[in-house]
């Protein structure tokens, strides 16, 4: 991203750039710098203007409208605009009657202030919760992110308010396990199965965000008026996560929980965190459905702003790769008193997970799914892929999970 000062294009670019910078959980603006000048759009104006599609959100439709949440400099889905890093604010000056655009200074903070400070906004999130809401459910998985908000009822003594939800996920072979020690803590548990019929009738909704939750939206659909906590955004709060091996950057010489971490190397060129968005997915879009309320407590962007302040100099890749941060949270709530229970490898699929390689069957589907108008803002290369890929699929008589969800997305886009 270029700093210095620009001519605004428009009011709409000054009103969105009068003092701006990228929040993870707040909308996104987008930008396009021609010479001397910048324009700014939110994805919503960039849709409805019918802005020219890049070939790339057809082929990696799952992260819209980023390519990638793991590198924004992979670029959006729209051709020539660029989504400013976490480490850009953008504000207007009077002096010039310009937007300009500079780099956030961050105050650092050590991990063990961050994993201080983390506890109690952590306490204070879940206390809230419980004391609004009845009808309270926690999506438990038996890993690290789902342990830690445990062990804080268990702290509170609330285990009487709250159900476990145990599900299995039939489509990314996450399995039911019995929870047997959670339920003589005093914990109710309801076990729910997710398979291939549930992601076909969410696909047959046509609606992007559902598909792209399908596991949470199903999840909503089979209740009324209840409330879901979720470990959402644990990875991420609670650093276990590639993305923070890469700002270490030094080998990971010990074995550890998270055993997709375990033997990372160096690299020569890590990606900044500044690049990386810590939002996984669009849950507050299905948020209200049949009544029923959302909560992460893991994942706020108070919380995400300290994360982008942690000074990296001096912390162990051990304590990223054994989710040391997670687990010294539950010992000091509980001691060792979830230690038996807490699964001995990380959950690498998460609840959502999509298998881009999954077949769907042709028949289960509506077929106006794939019924698309080429538009004059759409991307030839992508629309021909489009074309190519259903009609291997007619022959084949199944679809790819990823193709289908770009024949969605990119309908989705064309009713604006």
């Amino acid at each position: 991203m270029q700093y210095g000062n620009f001519e605004y294009s428009d009011n709409i670019t000054k009103q969105l750039l009068s003092n701006f910078k990228q929040m993870d959980l707040e909308e996104k603006i987008f930008v396009k710098i021609e010479k001397e000048s910048i324009i700014a759009r939110t994805a919503e104006q960039l849709i409805k203007a019918h802005t020219a599609l890049s070939d790339k959100i057809y082929y990696c439709p799952t992260k819209f409208p980023l390519i990638s949440i793991n590198d924004i400099r992979l670029g959006t889905a729209w051709k020539d605009w660029l989504c400013p890093n976490f480490n850009t604010q953008f504000y207007y000056n009077n002096d010039n009657n310009k937007i300009t655009v500079c780099k956030v200074i961050r105050n650092k903070i050590s991990l063990d202030q961050y994993t201080e400070k983390l506890q109690i906004i952590l306490d204070n999130n879940i206390s809230k919760i419980v004391k609004k809401n009845k009808n309270l459910f926690l999506c438990y998985s038996g890993g690290v992110d789902s342990s830690v908000i445990l062990s804080y009822l268990i702290k509170k003594k609330i285990q009487d308010k709250v159900t476990l939800i145990n599900f299995s996920n039939l489509v990314n072979n996450k399995k039911i396990n019995n929870f047997n020690y959670e339920k003589k803590l005093g914990f109710k548990v309801e076990n729910i199965k997710i398979n291939l019929n549930d992601l076909i009738n969410v696909c047959n909704t046509k609606n992007y965000e559902k598909i792209i939750c399908y596991t949470t939206y199903t999840l909503l659909k089979k209740y009324k008026k209840s409330s879901f906590i979720y470990g959402f955004h644990g990875n991420q709060s609670l650093l276990h996560k590639k993305i923070f091996l890469e700002q270490i950057n030094k080998d990971v010489l010990k074995k550890g929980y998270c055993s997709s971490l375990n033997n990372w190397k160096s690299m020569k060129n890590p990606t900044p965190l500044a690049e990386h968005i810590l939002l996984m997915k669009p849950w507050d879009k299905i948020n209200g459905t049949n009544n029923c309320k959302i909560f992460s407590p893991l994942g706020n962007n108070e919380i995400f702003e300290m994360v982008r302040s942690i000074d990296w100099s001096n912390v162990d890749p051990h304590t990223i790769n054994d989710a040391k941060v997670a687990k010294q949270i539950i010992n000091n709530n509980v001691g060792a008193l979830l230690d038996s229970s807490i699964l001995k490898n990380e959950n690498i699929a998460e609840s959502d997970t999509i298998i881009g390689d999954l077949e769907v069957p042709l028949k289960e589907l509506d077929t106006d799914i794939f019924d698309i108008n080429e538009k004059n803002y759409h991307n030839k290369q992508g629309h021909d892929w489009l074309v190519k890929e259903y009609a291997n699929a007619m022959k084949e008589n199944s679809i790819k999970l990823n193709t289908l969800i770009s024949f969605i997305l990119i309908k989705n886009i064309s009713k604006q």
